[in-house]
């Protein structure tokens, strides 16, 4: 079996339900920490393997987890509003903690939280 190039996983977790919501906002909803912690390390490592720039994965990477469902929530702001600190921390993080190399700098900003300003990966 074929393993899934960085764009294909990224289209996958792109990929809307009826309600607009991906698979992404329905793990932070659902608060399945570990879920979205292992498609976060599997779209750093398919990067690093494809040899995809860590400036261009990342800012695709934000731009996925800034989706914003129907109702206009996105990841972030479903997480903090159904009290899953765990996702939170996750999605906030300064450090790296999806990249398997170590040399990846996760630091990003993402819009759409629930105080309306910014928060840094």
């Amino acid at each position: 079996q074929r393993q899934p190039s960085f764009q294909n996983l990224l289209t996958i977790l792109s990929q809307r339900n009826s309600h607009g919501d991906t698979a992404c906002m329905m793990a932070s909803f659902l608060g399945r920490s570990n879920m979205l912690e292992m498609w976060l390390d599997a779209l750093c490592s398919l990067a690093q393997q494809e040899g995809i720039p860590s400036d261009r994965c990342f800012d695709q990477i934000r731009t996925m987890l800034r989706m914003t469902s129907e109702g206009g929530d996105s990841c972030l702001s479903l997480a903090s509003g159904h009290g899953h600190v765990d996702i939170v921390n996750c999605l906030i993080k300064e450090r790296n903690h999806w990249g398997r190399g170590g040399n990846m700098d996760m630091k990003m900003k993402l819009g759409g939280s629930a105080s309306g300003g910014y928060d840094v990966i």
